[in-house]
């Protein structure tokens, strides 16, 4: 997918993940890609034209350079169990953190997934960085305006 926009990691501050569900994720060579409704983009991102924070249509997340995928469902007493990563389909992005680590960036995503034996679930990548991409913003962010 070669979306009309694409950002990266660079600006992974002005991006929200909260609620965003995926549609789709796959492994390709060093790649991860996930596939989702769509997500959020502030109205700081240099992208944005709007004056406040905009929803995105579909749109195609690509994680490049991955040297580490750990997919993980959260059973009772927060013990960990590993996941095939195709089970985290349909999964909703509840928190999104970056670590920059040397030369890679760590993410640890945590999500919760309502089709799944357990209904949380994470997915920790050590990648080069990524590119997100989509072709326009539809509408105001849920939370546009909350600050007023």
């Amino acid at each position: 997918m070669n979306g009309q926009f694409e950002t990266t990691h660079e600006y992974f501050r002005h991006l929200n993940f909260r609620d965003c569900h995926t549609t789709g994720i796959y492994v390709e060579n060093d790649q991860v890609f996930v596939d989702f409704e769509f997500v959020y983009i502030s109205e700081n991102h240099p992208l944005n034209p709007h004056p406040v924070a905009q929803s995105t249509d579909a749109c195609r997340l690509i994680f490049k350079g991955v040297s580490v995928i750990r997919p993980i469902g959260y059973v009772e007493d927060n013990q960990k169990e590993p996941l095939a990563l195709h089970e985290l389909e349909g999964m909703a992005f509840l928190a999104v953190t970056e670590q920059k680590v040397g030369t890679l960036y760590v993410y640890d995503i945590f999500g919760s997934q309502k089709k799944h034996v357990t209904s949380f679930h994470g997915l920790i990548l050590h990648t080069e960085g990524f590119s997100l991409h989509w072709n326009e913003f539809t509408e105001d962010a849920w939370y546009a305006g909350w600050d007023e």
